[in-house]
């Protein structure tokens, strides 16, 4: 069974060499595919920008309820009494 033609497997329509590594074969269509892709970089961009927001909004809750509690920033680390009070 062949693969189909335009897949990664198929015989590309021309052999061109890596400039930076004459001994290694490049597909021209393989190599226009990849400079032509202007949508990985734009997921990536976007997951580490969610990234970052999840990370940004759970430091943000973990303070909200430190201060709730009562504790204050210099015993958030240490063994503070008023970190084990049970909440009321």
């Amino acid at each position: 069974m062949a693969p189909p033609d335009g897949s990664r497997y198929a015989a590309p329509l021309a052999i061109v060499y890596d400039p930076s590594d004459p001994t290694t074969l490049l597909a021209k269509q393989d190599a226009q595919l990849w400079l032509a892709d202007r949508r990985t970089p734009k997921i990536g961009f976007g997951m580490a920008a969610g990234g970052l927001v999840v990370t940004i909004v759970a430091i943000g809750l973990l303070i909200r309820d430190a201060r709730r509690r009562g504790v204050s920033w210099w015993q958030w680390y240490v063994d503070a009494p008023a970190a084990r009070r049970p909440r009321r």
